[in-house]
């Protein structure tokens, strides 16, 4: 260690003026004024930290150098100024970043519940088209060969069954529909070819 420039006791850097200003002992080491003054304290004599040495407090000279290292504050005051923007814009960049998580926390939560909805009413359009196909079915019309201008129709609802009357050149019957399957049941037959009848529908 160079102990010109710094003082041996403190290891800080001398200064041209004040309390850590240079000075030496009867022996000629050099040491900072207040380290020294604090050694001495109330004592008359002290021994040299470094030689062992023993110097008297009117011993104690002042050091006139033409070229020493002198302690820098405003140096020191820019780097804590510096050390204290670095910590502030560290301080800031960790809340952005706590603020963007929970932005994405919530995104993702509301992406997962908009994927919810979608699958919900996925379901329900492919529900709605099984319905739409099952009432097309249901409501599918029914293929009649005879005329129907003068034919009576009646519906079983309870057992699903349709009854139309028809004239045709073989002559008057009823036929019987299933309405679940839409199917032809059965055929009656009630009379022959004739121009003008009449007749009564009952326990079928």
């Amino acid at each position: 260690m160079d102990f010109g420039e710094e003082c041996p006791i403190c290891y800080s850097e001398y200064t041209n003026t004040g309390g850590h200003r240079i000075v030496v002992l009867k022996c000629g080491h050099l040491f900072g004024l207040q380290c020294i003054e604090v050694m001495f304290g109330r004592k008359k004599t002290i021994l040299c930290p470094l030689c062992f040495k023993p110097s008297r407090k009117t011993d104690i000279r002042s050091v006139f150098a033409s070229k020493i290292v002198a302690y820098d504050s405003e140096k020191e005051d820019s780097i804590l100024k510096d050390l204290f923007e670095e910590k502030k814009i560290k301080a800031e960049l960790q809340e952005e970043n706590s603020r963007l998580s929970s932005n994405l926390y919530y995104i993702q939560c509301e992406m997962q519940r908009l994927e919810k909805e979608i699958n919900l009413l996925k379901n329900s359009s492919n529900e709605s088209k099984s319905e739409d196909y099952r009432l097309k079915r249901k409501f599918k019309r029914i293929k009649i060969n005879f005329k129907t201008e003068r034919s009576i129709l009646l519906c079983d609802d309870f057992n699903s069954y349709l009854f139309i009357t028809f004239y045709s050149n073989e002559g008057i019957g009823i036929k019987k529909y299933d309405l679940e399957n839409l199917l032809i049941k059965d055929v009656y037959n009630l009379f022959g070819c004739c121009d003008e009848y009449s007749f009564c529908i009952s326990d079928i």
